[in-house]
């Protein structure tokens, strides 16, 4: 996760090497974990809202086209995972699939919330609310992708160890 942020903020600063970097780094963390897929959704919504304009058909072309490379090598990278899978026959995601279903659901969800009060504490949660205050243009990677597990974990899942969820945030 941090290091293809990471590798795609250098990317911006001119290094082109950290540009396939962040597709190789996206593939793995996705190897390592499939909610790892918000990833390539975060950074599509920063570069999407690094334009002035950013609700026209050249931007949306242009997001389009800068994250559809890096998309394409994280899939090949996660590719290894779906040819161990045919080689193995044995169905390693049914148990994935049966806690997805039971998982997901619409509505806002209390006990999510306290296990992020109690986790990150007030210290954690103060020194967010003094970040907001110092708002820069810099860190809004950072700020998409704290709102964006906030919401996919406190609206869409229900079921499961809240606690280890926020721990990519905390």
């Amino acid at each position: 996760y941090t290091f293809a942020f990471y590798s795609y903020l250098r990317h911006e600063e001119g290094n082109k090497v950290f540009y396939w970097l962040t597709g190789i780094s996206a593939g793995l963390a996705m190897l390592a974990k499939e909610s790892s897929l918000m990833l390539l959704g975060i950074l599509t919504l920063y570069i999407f809202s690094k334009e002035k304009k950013m609700f026209t058909m050249h931007n949306i072309r242009n997001t389009f086209l800068k994250i559809l490379p890096i998309a394409i090598i994280a899939f090949l990278f996660f590719s290894i995972y779906l040819v161990l899978s045919y080689l193995n026959p044995v169905n390693v995601t049914d148990n994935v699939k049966e806690t997805i279903m039971q998982a997901l659901g619409i509505g806002f969800n209390f006990q999510g919330l306290i296990l992020l009060l109690f986790w990150a504490g007030p210290l954690l949660l103060g020194l967010f609310a003094l970040s907001l205050l110092k708002y820069e243009k810099k860190d809004r990677l950072f700020f998409i992708w704290i709102f964006s597990a906030l919401i996919i974990y406190l609206i869409f899942i229900h079921e499961g160890d809240h606690s280890r969820y926020f721990m990519n945030i905390i």
